[in-house]
């Protein structure tokens, strides 16, 4: 594979951070974006020579990266659906993160998949309308529409939501 590794190395070095803060925020923990981005970026890796030429690669890995994450969803889904039917329930462990982060990223694990994908990739990716249309397969009204809902249903939860509407990159 003629890769430019030194290309893929810069490519990577501007994205990972970001898209590891997003996945942590989408799945709820730092250990498992760290493992969905680099499955994501290894997969990139993997078609350098194609991926490259795209008008937005960052984009093409946070799509791999998001869409390994929901099956990985899926997968826990069936795994507790598995545990519940059979009397078994596996045990879970929390890290000691601030409260309030904490809070945060529950009420937007909480919120719809849409609403969430549409807030991480605005406020904590920073995309346009445009480039979170495309990358997450919708219109632009519809991801104006997803925002619109997301940050009410954050306001119900939590009250005030102003860092997140502000664009904060806190996870």
């Amino acid at each position: 594979m003629a890769t430019d590794e030194g290309e893929f190395r810069d490519f990577v070095d501007r994205e990972y951070a970001a898209l590891v803060r997003a996945l942590s925020l989408y799945c709820g923990g730092r250990e498992v974006a760290e493992e969905l981005a680099q499955d994501a970026f290894a997969r990139a890796y993997q078609r350098w020579n194609k991926v490259s030429q795209m008008q937005r690669p960052g984009a093409w890995v946070r799509t791999v990266a998001f869409n390994l994450a929901r099956s990985g969803f899926r997968r826990k889904g069936a795994e507790r659906r598995a545990y519940a039917r059979h009397g078994a329930a596996p045990t879970a462990t929390q890290s000691a993160e601030q409260a309030e982060a904490m809070a945060v990223r529950d009420a937007v694990l909480e919120l719809p998949d849409r609403q969430r994908q549409v807030l991480i990739h605005r406020y904590f990716l920073g995309d346009s309308v445009a480039e979170t249309a495309d990358t997450v397969g919708i219109s632009d009204n519809a991801v104006k529409s997803a925002t619109f809902k997301a940050i009410e249903n954050l306001r119900r939860r939590l009250g005030d939501v102003t860092a997140i509407e502000e664009g904060s990159h806190h996870a």
